[in-house]
């Protein structure tokens, strides 16, 4: 079985939906392997009742990285298309491109991104992930088996 965790993006402002992002991911040594997606219900307590599929991608040490869109109906379907609507979907994409990249930042560490740091610092002032927290969350059991079951990072 593998080690699947899985970190949500929590906005720390209020009047908005505690998680607007969420990560399930595979840390190895000096990468890490994800999926992520888009919470679009909530239930009353504020945790993720239903996601949309955002990507697949890996994150090497060295910020070399790979992204499979797939498209909104994936698994469904696999042509890629995103409908982009307004500029709130641009800035959601653009936070959880960064949001991946810091998930591995956090779990290979700063030292393995020494030649990328001056860049990740230039990324960081844009303030993408200003009003939001990262936050370990934990996978029910029944959740686990069916993400071993369909883990396949291509």
């Amino acid at each position: 079985m593998k080690n699947i965790k899985r970190i949500n993006l929590v906005s720390i402002k209020e009047n908005e939906h505690d998680v607007i992002g969420q990560v399930d991911y595979i840390a190895e040594k000096t990468y890490i392997e994800c999926k992520a997606y888009i919470p679009c219900s909530w239930n009353t307590d504020g945790s993720v009742a239903s996601r949309d599929f955002f990507a697949i991608a890996s994150v090497k040490w060295d910020g070399c990285s790979h992204f499979w869109f797939k498209g909104e109906r994936y698994p469904y379907e696999e042509d890629g298309y995103y409908h982009v609507c307004g500029t709130n979907t641009y800035l959601n994409h653009m936070r959880m491109m960064q949001f991946i990249l810091e998930v591995a930042v956090m779990e290979i560490g700063d030292k393995f991104f020494d030649l990328e740091l001056n860049d990740l610092k230039k990324l960081r002032k844009f303030g993408l992930l200003d009003d939001y927290k990262m936050q370990n969350c934990d996978i029910e059991s029944w959740e686990l088996k069916d993400l071993n079951n369909e883990w396949e990072v291509k």
